[in-house]
């Protein structure tokens, strides 16, 4: 294998890794992962423990006044405001599936931004335990109403979506991506710099003795 080509497949190598990107992983209620896709407002639930369910249009939320509008089945205009409701019932969707959802309302302005899902690296449950999926990492079944997975001894388990107080969610770390580029970027100048010099051929008569 020549100079050249060994020295591109470094390059090759170094921006594959650049384009991959480095991530980091945070840790969020379930809602606000990503995994469960908004799909429709049903109804609300009020602090004073009263529910009111919307027509079959459903319920619009505005992210600016944090409230929720729609119209009952009874045909009567509603607003309510997010401090006034203890959950937002929702159909959601998860593999492409629904459920029918009671997010609460603080964790309701996350779940509705539907960010991009992240890959869901553990989850913590309600007793404080850390359930750690292996490198494929977890995903949520609808049908069983479970986040299931492999552990690092590839065994598989399933964690109850009613047992899940928060998951880890792997996401894109922008600065350390930018600052990765930024120093490979520096290397491959270096790296050509060095190949064009080395290649660099001078015109007879051009030589400098020292």
């Amino acid at each position: 294998m020549s100079r050249r080509t060994a020295t591109y497949l470094v390059l090759a190598s170094f921006l594959n890794l650049s384009f991959s990107g480095c991530t980091k992983t945070v840790t969020v209620s379930l809602y606000e992962s990503g995994h469960l896709r908004h799909n429709a407002i049903t109804g609300v639930v009020l602090k004073t423990g009263e529910q009111e369910t919307l027509n079959q249009c459903g319920g619009r939320f505005d992210p600016g006044s944090e409230k929720v509008t729609g119209v009952t089945t009874s045909g009567d205009s509603a607003e309510y405001k997010l401090g006034e409701l203890s959950d937002v019932r929702v159909i959601a969707r998860a593999s492409g599936l629904a459920l029918t959802l009671d997010v609460p309302s603080q964790f309701f302005p996350g779940y509705y931004k539907n960010p991009k899902p992240g890959k869901i690296t553990y989850v913590m449950t309600h007793d404080g335990l850390r359930h750690v999926f292996d490198k494929r990492g977890g995903s949520i079944n609808i049908a069983t109403s479970t986040i299931t997975g492999r552990n690092r001894f590839r065994t598989p388990f399933s964690v109850a979506l009613a047992d899940v107080d928060q998951v880890g969610v792997q996401k894109p770390d922008k600065l350390a991506t930018t600052l990765l580029v930024v120093g490979i970027g520096a290397v491959i100048t270096g790296v050509v710099l060095a190949i064009m010099f080395h290649d660099f051929d001078p015109m007879p008569g051009w030589e400098i003795d020292f």
